[in-house]
């Protein structure tokens, strides 16, 4: 396996946690962070779609990096509507105590 194909796949995991640790931790960020890594993700997500078109040519492991752009377009869209939907809800904890 070529050195390149390597990196790209380790960079591509990473990519992929830290979208689940967005999955993770949406409610609790603030919404403007959560806007900025809304639009992060999507950008990353285009970037998939380009580069799962792109691995349509004849190669040498195109199999792998559809693969693993289609792995992490879905991870994407898993972090975008998870950050979309998020209720915040450390707010209505201390509201709760509050009263």
């Amino acid at each position: 396996m070529p050195t390149t194909l390597i990196i790209t796949l380790l960079v591509g995991i990473l990519l992929f946690f830290a979208a689940s640790a967005c999955v993770v931790m949406a409610p609790r960020f603030p919404m403007v962070i959560r806007i900025v890594a809304g639009l992060l993700f999507i950008l990353l997500g285009l970037f998939c779609v380009f580069g799962f078109a792109a691995a349509m040519e004849p190669g040498d492991y195109h199999v792998a990096w559809r693969v693993g752009y289609a792995v992490l377009f879905l991870a994407c869209l898993l972090a975008i509507g998870r950050l979309a939907l998020a209720n915040n809800t450390t707010r209505s904890s201390d509201q709760d105590t509050q009263d």
